[in-house]
């Protein structure tokens, strides 16, 4: 018994060393840009069926 303790220590020791380095740092902001897209959609009911291509035609 006496034997086994050290051993379960040790073991305790490396799976625990391997967790601690399992993260990455992470350098700068992650900015969310959910909120954004709601600018793109398009006001009338051509220009959205048609893809969004209100630019590429006629006016009404």
């Amino acid at each position: 018994m006496k034997r086994i303790v050290p051993l379960y220590v040790i073991i305790l020791l490396l799976s625990s060393h391997s967790v601690i380095f399992a993260q990455t740092s992470t350098t700068g902001a992650n900015y969310i840009s959910t909120a954004v897209p709601f600018l793109t959609i398009s006001p009338d009911a051509r220009a959205g069926a048609m893809g969004d291509v209100g630019v590429a035609t006629t006016p009404d």
